[in-house]
């Protein structure tokens, strides 16, 4: 049976002019296959390679019969035949051997073309993709007869071509002559073709030639715009959604192969609950029968159950109710809440395409936008929206844009301090030097905008499919430390920004932070919560181990423990408790630690919330320090140890 969907042959040069860049080149056409693996089920690809060191191809095996033995298009290796792709295709472009044979672009693009000709009972489109810096020059084309052949063959079989160029500079100084050569070859093929030629200038921009993000309109609401009591326009609510080809990630159970037959197989879950005061009922399990919901209020908990919460659902009804209209400035463009979406007339509506047609151009005549009360779903909770006129066009039809608006709870006052004290005002050296760092770090000065949204790559998505590529290449292979594309995207490319050292260096300069410093240094006591450990560390460093540094310590640990939950936190709080106690001892302040160790098992002992620290510095054997450690205590270990026994918590 004919297969729908679209047939591609991926033409891939791997020749000796292409060897500097065959590795990125390799990943590009990898995205490609994996992309098609995973998304396009019913796409068919052959993966043909030119410039190879060896032969293999079905116009090569034709003309050695025909022409008794002088076969043509050599150094083209059909490497996977037309077909829906799998993991060998991967293998083979991540083993991928640099070819030694003379790349013929021109070739390669007619074995392409049989390859899709040959193709029975394929309805839907068939494409060829062309990989090459076009380096090599082809091969004299008397009256230029295979030239002429391709472009009228692929234009009657309705085959598009796309060509990925890569346009590397030195290449280019290199091997002038023969580039332009092959680019007047392809010009000519191209000439009444449908095709599209995309160009790169390294082969690192190459790993972000396939995107893996697909940006497109889908309706999320279709009902009426309610304007008044007796106006009830079509229309559908859109959104522009980010479609992310991320893989999901199964679930796999290691006993379903040895599960008997008739046996249940795969993972089985359950939620559990337990008692918080499990002095009172241990690590028993809460019955399912008197688990129930609840909210918290406070330190208490209320239980609601969904009866309950029904009596306090508000009421409403599905749809858009116009509610009024305000002057275009009087909303500041910050209020703007979440995404924009698109409302846009029903077309199976003539006259609701009029009546919105109509709305949109009152109120661009009157500078007004409308105010929208929006309910997506009976008893869901309404919104209100600022809906903004577009005028129609050529690409679109008149349409408003909606952005949703705060209510009063969700506004934010935030105040800054004011720079009107004159010793503050910046001076004109400082403006100026500003003013110079901003302009050297333009990513758009140059000729080519660095880093634009449609042609950057998201390198996390590109790293995923490489990286597992590589797994089904080599499975359980450590994952690679460094990513080309990602250092590309993320990293900083001086080089790239000439003068902004220079520029950098001079607005350090023009803004001197000694008293600034002199503050840090004040503050280098305190020690935050995100890194406590980082922290104390870095006062040691800075400060020595001080007085002040232990008591620095204590508060963390004491404002950590009242902050603490989960096991993360725990950890951290037994950790820096243990660090506390080596450091006194080393610094012959053990009775610093014994009374902030006696001042904790207190509170935690009070406090039921904070019951799991005082355990786990237990389970850790964490006791006060006695003579034997430190001569500046006043207890014996007998002493310590009988204390330890006391208030041990299991």
């Amino acid at each position: 049976m004919a297969r729908a969907g679209e047939s591609v042959v991926f033409v891939l040069d791997v020749g000796p002019r292409m060897h500097p860049h065959l590795a990125q080149a390799a990943r590009a056409t990898a995205d490609f296959i994996t992309e098609k693996i995973v998304h396009k089920a019913k796409h068919q690809v052959c993966l043909l390679l030119f410039g190879a060191s060896e032969t293999r191809n079905r116009e090569n095996d034709k003309s050695a019969l025909e022409e008794g033995g002088e076969a043509e298009y050599s150094h083209i290796v059909e490497a996977h035949g037309l077909g829906p792709p799998d993991g060998d295709y991967i293998r083979t472009l991540h083993t991928l051997t640099p070819g030694h044979g003379h790349s013929d672009f021109k070739e390669a693009l007619a074995v392409a073309a049989a390859v899709l000709v040959e193709q029975e009972g394929f309805r839907g489109t068939r494409r060829i993709v062309l990989l090459s810096n076009l380096c090599s020059r082809a091969q004299e084309d008397p009256e230029d007869a295979l030239t002429s052949v391709l472009a009228e063959g692929l234009q009657q079989r309705e085959i598009a071509l796309e060509v990925l160029h890569l346009d590397v500079e030195e290449d280019d100084r290199q091997y002038d002559a023969d580039k332009t050569y092959n680019l007047n070859q392809l010009a000519a093929i191209c000439q009444e073709l449908s095709h599209h030629e995309r160009h790169f200038a390294s082969g690192v921009a190459l790993l972000s030639a396939f995107k893996f993000k697909e940006v497109s309109a889908s309706a999320t609401f279709s009902g009426h715009l309610a304007v008044g009591t007796k106006l009830h326009i079509p229309v559908k609510l859109c959104g522009k959604t980010a479609k992310e080809k991320l893989l999901t990630p199964g679930k796999e159970s290691p006993d379903a192969d040895n599960a008997s037959e008739g046996a249940e197989t795969g993972i089985q879950r359950d939620t559990e609950y337990y008692y918080a005061d499990q002095e009172a009922h241990g690590n028993d399990v809460v019955p399912e029968t008197e688990v129930a919901k609840a909210l918290r209020y406070g330190c208490n908990l209320v239980p609601f159950g969904d009866e309950q919460k029904q009596v306090f659902v508000f009421p409403t009804v599905r749809g858009l109710q116009l509610v009024g209209f305000v002057s275009a400035g009087h909303i500041p463009r910050h209020y703007y809440m979440k995404d924009v979406k698109v409302l846009v007339a029903d077309k199976a509506s003539p006259g609701g395409c009029a009546a919105m047609a109509a709305l949109v151009a009152a109120l661009l005549r009157q500078s007004q936008r409308a105010v929208i009360r929006f309910v997506s779903r009976n008893d869901s909770q309404p919104k209100l929206l600022l809906a903004s006129p577009v005028a129609g066009s050529v690409a679109a039809v008149p349409h408003l844009l909606l952005n949703e608006l705060p209510f009063m709870e969700d506004m934010r006052s935030y105040r800054f301090s004011s720079f009107t004290k004159k010793a503050w005002a910046p001076t004109q050296a400082q403006l100026d030097a500003a003013a110079d760092l901003v302009r050297c770090m333009d990513l758009g000065a140059g000729s080519v905008e660095q880093l634009q949204p449609e042609s950057t790559a998201d390198p996390a998505l590109h790293r995923l499919y490489w990286e597992c590529g590589r797994r089904v290449v080599t499975p359980g292979v450590p994952l690679e430390e460094e990513d080309e594309l990602a250092q590309e995207v993320l990293q900083p490319h001086p080089e790239r920004l000439p003068g902004a050292a220079a520029a950098l260096a001079a607005a350090a300069a023009a803004f001197p932070m000694h008293q600034a410093a002199k503050e840090r240094r004040r503050a280098a006591v305190r020690i935050g919560l995100d890194d406590p450990a980082q922290d104390y560390a870095r006062l040691k460093v800075e400060d020595g181990l001080t007085t002040e540094a232990l008591e620095a310590l204590q508060a963390a640990i004491s404002e950590l423990t009242l902050k603490s939950s989960g096991a993360h936190k725990l950890h951290t709080v037994v950790e820096l408790v243990d660090v506390l106690r080596e450091d006194c001892i080393m610094h012959d302040q053990p009775q610093l630690f014994n009374t902030f160790l006696t001042e904790l098992e207190a509170r935690c002992q009070a406090d039921d919330s904070q019951r799991e620290v005082w355990r786990r510095l237990c389970r850790r054997e964490i006791k006060l320090i006695c003579k034997k450690e430190a001569a500046g205590s006043e207890l014996e270990e007998q002493q310590t140890q009988e204390w330890y026994s006391q208030h041990l918590m299991q």
